[in-house]
């Protein structure tokens, strides 16, 4: 199954972090890297290697 949605500002794409692993960000390479980024500082926080 395939959803497209769309975020009128880029870094209301960590709202999909909810949704962990059940959910692949495709596209654009600017959303996947704020999912990136907002990741990290998750498993930094808790202490993830």
């Amino acid at each position: 199954m395939s959803v497209h949605l769309t975020y009128p500002v880029l870094e209301a794409v960590r709202h999909l972090l909810q949704f962990g692993a059940s959910v692949e960000v495709t596209g654009p390479p600017e959303a996947r890297a704020e999912l990136l980024r907002a990741s990290a500082e998750i498993a930094e926080m808790y202490g993830a290697a």
